[in-house]
């Protein structure tokens, strides 16, 4: 299964372009198959589906666009202003599915994912990634279930009994030690820092999310996370899948 943002930009920019022609130009000549196809295909993309503007859920036909422009609060009567309030509508669209497009991982995990058959993993992970400007918590959130649902679809592979109720630390644990990348199967040093590492980074993302994330109540003290510290955990998170997926797939090799 291949991650869609890549052409999802494309459609996206093309059913601005179309949206804009519009409501700027005295005559349009607009194909209606092209404008339904682009806005098919940033909904289809889970990323644009999350961060599609209202002027993209609701209007489904060229005309119903400039429908839209007339029914808004503040008149926009010139060429500009609906070009100027269209772009605006648009930017954490494009934003969303560009930064997404551009992330380093994505083809490494869109490939794990396939290779294991498991498209909740891509699915998380691109819910991951979308969220990180806009909602860093739900995105540290989605980057838990990231690795706990590869941890969880490799020991299903490997007939490996764990609990429903294990926590992320005892997952990992648990896949590290059944594929024998636990520090403790390493007798090279700087494996087993690294291996080490590892095991400290899902620790650090449990309990990151355990106290930021939204998954739970706060009391008075809590964390104040933005979007750096979401794209940490996500490509910690992202990195990790990798790795135990390689490792994963490696075995016996």
């Amino acid at each position: 299964m291949a991650i869609q943002s890549a052409s999802s930009f494309e459609a996206a920019t093309d059913l601005l372009t179309m949206m804009i022609a519009r409501v700027t130009t005295r005559d349009p000549d607009i194909d209606a198959g092209a404008f339904h196809r682009a806005r098919t295909d940033v909904l289809a993309d889970p990323v644009g589906k999350d961060n599609a503007p209202m002027c993209v859920r609701t209007c489904r036909s060229p005309d119903e666009v400039w429908s839209y422009i007339k029914s808004q609060r503040e008149p926009l009567d010139t060429y500009e202003s609906r070009r100027i309030f269209l772009r605006q509508q648009f930017e954490p669209l494009l934003s969303a599915l560009e930064s997404f497009d551009v992330s380093p991982i994505d083809d490494l995990v869109s490939a794990e994912a396939d290779g294991l058959a498991a498209s909740s993993i891509l699915a998380t992970w691109q819910k991951a990634v979308a969220r990180c400007e806009s909602d860093p918590e739900g995105a540290i959130t989605a980057a838990r279930a990231l690795v706990e649902s590869t941890c969880k679809t490799i020991l299903d592979d490997l007939g490996e009994p764990y609990g429903e109720g294990d926590d992320l630390p005892k997952l990992y644990r648990c896949v590290a030690k059944a594929l024998k990348v636990a520090p403790e199967d390493r007798t090279e040093e700087q494996i087993k820092r690294i291996l080490g590492g590892c095991m400290s980074a899902v620790e650090g993302l449990g309990s990151l999310r355990n106290r930021s994330g939204d998954a739970h109540g706060r009391g008075r003290i809590s964390y104040k996370l933005g979007a750096r510290h979401a794209f940490l955990a996500v490509n910690l998170a992202g990195t990790v899948t990798v790795f135990l997926a390689q490792t994963f797939e490696a075995r016996g090799s």
